[in-house]
């Protein structure tokens, strides 16, 4: 799974349509999601989901099933 579509998941997840609202919401920098996205971190997003408590809901088998 590449970074940007989970950052998209992520974004649904927290009703927001760009990275610079996706930023304040999860307390990030906007320089550090695109940062994720362009090289992407997909552990550091996995990190940020565990610290943010939603690491299930955006790689579990219910939230992908939801969104396919």
């Amino acid at each position: 799974m590449e970074a940007e579509r989970i950052l998209d998941k992520i974004m649904w997840y927290f009703s927001v349509v760009n990275y610079s609202e996706l930023a304040k919401k999860i307390g990030v920098a906007q320089q550090n999601i695109s940062k994720w996205k362009s090289r992407n971190s997909v552990n550091a997003i996995k990190v940020k989901c565990r610290e943010l408590g939603i690491y299930n809901e955006i790689f579990g088998d219910s939230f992908n099933t939801l969104t396919q």
